[in-house]
């Protein structure tokens, strides 16, 4: 499994929160594992053999939360 830290603008209140979480677990092999609302910062654990970091930000973008990719990648 790898980690993705991501900022999402969008993410502003817990409905933003639920939508995002909600987008993530319909992606195989993805969960989100931590967000911090005030930062906007989002941490994905994702298994590089069912989805990649650019699928991911795209379905995220697509469900209107489109993601900084400027945080980490490991």
């Amino acid at each position: 499994m790898k980690l993705l830290e991501w900022r999402v603008p969008g993410m502003i209140t817990a409905l933003d929160l639920a939508a995002v979480r909600t987008a993530v677990d319909q992606i195989h092999g993805v969960a989100l594992i931590a967000a911090n609302l005030a930062t906007h910062q989002i941490t994905i654990e994702y298994d590089p053999d069912n989805a990649t970091p650019a699928e991911v930000a795209a379905y995220l973008a697509t469900s209107g939360y489109p993601v900084e990719k400027a945080a980490a990648e490991f």
